[in-house]
């Protein structure tokens, strides 16, 4: 079954680097509500836990109607955050740290998340 909405990314040179971004698609159960689960950790191709230092890019995130509940783990797994990235009424550019972070990502379908939340949407705009 093909989704019924297809969000906008921009497309970075990042995402040809080794360890790159990965998406997963959901159980059919959760299909109406999550478009996909996501992992971004770039790592070095020599050494499988060695991430690669490319700190500094600015990578593009586009409004595309979505909520994304992210997890960033530090480089040294003791430190962990939790946040809900909101709908965006603008592009933004951001340091994505690619090498001192792995995040992991549950992006929503417009509206999808609502099944889960008690608080307006708008609150996380």
């Amino acid at each position: 079954m093909s989704p019924p909405f297809v969000p906008v990314q921009a497309r970075s040179s990042i995402l040809n680097l080794p360890g790159k971004y990965n998406e997963w698609r959901p159980s059919v159960k959760l299909h109406k509500y999550v478009y996909c689960y996501w992992m971004s950790a770039i790592r070095s191709s020599q050494d499988s836990l060695s991430p690669i230092s490319i700190s500094g890019r600015k990578e593009m995130i586009a409004p595309d109607g979505c909520i994304d509940i992210v997890f960033q783990i530090g480089q040294d797994r003791a430190t962990l955050h939790g946040m809900i990235v909101g709908t965006l009424d603008r592009s933004l550019y951001v340091d994505l740290a690619y090498d001192r972070l792995h995040t992991f990502g549950i992006r929503f379908y417009p509206g999808g998340l609502q099944a889960f939340l008690r608080e307006p949407a708008d609150l996380f705009t």
